[in-house]
């Protein structure tokens, strides 16, 4: 820092930044937060959120509070960040009773609680959300509509004839272990005129990874497709039963082709998906906004059933995949 001739004299390592965050920095914040929500005297309702997370052994529960002001608007802060071994409902409240009570503040003004949809949070009869609801009976349950957007394409992606999730996976898994490969496949791309792309990883707890890596697989496919063909047996075999590739070249038109139109397809339906997420994810998306959200997903998603609506380049390019299956049926869109 150069703002001041203290700061120029001063070096600060890891152990003097440590100290100045926890001890000088976070009580300031968190103290700057509470004096916001007591708001002179009349405390504001506030909700809490809170989400177990591990670190190596360590279990940590960030509890993290929203509340309105009209100077602000909506405020998103975190005021504890606990370790807690204890994953049960009642170690759970437990950990958000003693954090509240550290910082002056209690359930009675909470209005909401946040967290992932698992049956320690919002089981029925034993749960945080019902250990909440005991001691304050007005607490409103505020599930993640992002997880259950997220879950519901997992769930639509398991009914689909090619696992499109694990051809990412592995796709990413033959290539991320070995520089050769994907030396070897971006001299395949420019001898295809293809502008290469680095192949993403896709991480299966994160809730926008899959549609951009099948982004990228669409981008490389034909010289990935190529490749894969051309190295023979030194393709594992579970990749090209993933593809459907086969040692017929007419074979391997036909088969890798309707993996593609999977791809396409997931593409274009996790696009709205993935629109969705992002609008739950904003800071300034609360309970209100909640309804329209959910509500509008699920009219476009009907819409895009009833008028057949998967994309230009999805039904392009399953007419061809039908084409070749069925020699000299002409196909036109309905």
């Amino acid at each position: 820092m150069n703002d001041t001739s203290i700061a120029k004299k001063m070096s600060c390592g890891r152990t003097k930044a440590e100290a100045v965050v926890t001890d000088v920095l976070s009580p300031n914040a968190i103290e700057e937060v509470i004096k916001k929500l007591k708001n002179g005297g009349n405390l504001l309702h506030f909700s809490l959120h809170t989400d177990a997370s591990n670190k190596g052994n360590w279990k940590m529960f960030p509890l993290a509070v929203q509340f309105f002001t009209s100077e602000n608007g909506v405020v998103n802060k975190v005021i504890d960040f606990v370790e807690n071994p204890d994953e049960s409902a009642e170690g759970i409240v437990k950990m958000i009773q003693s954090s509240l009570e550290n910082v002056g503040l209690s359930l009675d003004h909470v209005s909401a609680f946040s967290a992932d949809n698992t049956n320690v949070n919002y089981g029925i009869h034993n749960s945080v959300f019902t250990k909440l609801r005991d001691a304050n009976s007005e607490i409103l349950c505020g599930n993640c509509h992002a997880h259950i957007i997220h879950n519901t394409m997992k769930k639509a992606l398991d009914k689909l004839s090619v696992d499109v999730e694990n051809v990412v996976l592995k796709v990413y898994s033959f290539f991320s272990t070995s520089a050769k490969r994907r030396e070897s496949l971006k001299n395949v791309s420019e001898f295809c005129e293809v502008e290469f792309h680095e192949i993403l990883r896709h991480v299966v707890t994160r809730w926008l990874s899959l549609n951009p890596a099948i982004t990228r697989l669409l981008q490389n496919w034909v010289p990935l497709k190529s490749y894969l063909i051309s190295i023979g047996e030194d393709c594992p075999r579970h990749l090209k039963a993933l593809l459907r590739l086969t040692e017929d070249a007419d074979g391997v038109e036909q088969e890798a082709d309707i993996v593609e139109v999977y791809l396409l397809f997931c593409n274009n339906v996790m696009s709205l998906f993935e629109e969705k997420v992002k609008m739950l994810e904003k800071n300034v998306t609360t309970s209100v906004d909640l309804y329209s959200i959910m509500d509008s997903f699920l009219r476009r998603l009907i819409q895009r059933r009833d008028d057949g609506f998967y994309g230009y380049l999805t039904r392009q390019k399953l007419q061809r995949h039908l084409m070749l299956m069925l020699p000299g049926r002409s196909l036109q869109p309905s």
